[in-house]
C-alpha cells in the first residue's frame, strides 16, 4: 500500500459494472473495477455522511494504508453522462469509517457516522454487485 501522489494524474479507471446502494436514505453508486475489486463513489459517501469532500480526501490520501485506494474513475450519471470522480474501493471503507472522529463533529451529524460505522456498508456495496454479477 502507501500513499499516492496525485490521483488526478493516474487515467481514470472504468468500471465494468455500476450499480446504486441506498445507505441510510441515501444513494451511493457502487463500482466493480476491471480487476474485479468493488468500490464505491466517495462523493457519494461524503454526502450521505455530511463530510467535507476535499477534507476526508486529504485525509485518506495521507494515511499510508489507504491511501493508494482512493482512484480516480469515470462514473455514470443518471441522465448517461459521464463524470471524473473518484471510488474507493470496498476494503478500505471500514478503516476511512474508523478513522472520522465523532465527538468532533456537529452533534447533528454524529448518529448517521456511528450508523454506517456499525452497519458496515461494505455489505451493501458487494452485494449489490454480485447480485448482479
Amino acid at each position: 500500500m502507501g500513499k499516492v501522489g496525485d490521483a488526478e494524474a493516474l487515467e481514470p479507471i472504468r468500471p465494468i459494472e455500476q450499480d446504486t446502494v441506498t445507505l441510510f436514505g441515501h444513494p451511493v453508486r457502487a463500482v466493480r473495477l476491471p480487476d474485479g475489486r468493488v468500490a464505491a463513489s466517495f462523493n457519494d459517501m461524503t454526502q450521505a455522511l455530511g463530510l467535507q469532500r476535499a477534507a476526508q480526501v486529504r485525509r485518506v490520501r495521507q494515511d499510508d494504508t489507504i491511501g493508494d485506494q482512493l482512484l480516480p474513475t469515470v462514473l455514470r450519471e443518471a441522465n448517461g453522462s459521464e463524470l471524473p470522480s473518484e471510488v474507493l474501493t470496498a476494503w478500505a471503507i471500514p478503516m476511512w469509517l474508523t478513522g472520522i472522529q465523532v465527538a468532533r463533529l456537529a452533534p447533528e451529524k454524529r448518529p448517521i457516522i456511528l450508523a454506517f460505522k456499525v452497519k458496515q456498508p461494505t455489505r451493501s456495496i458487494a452485494t449489490s454487485l454480485n447480485e448482479r454479477g
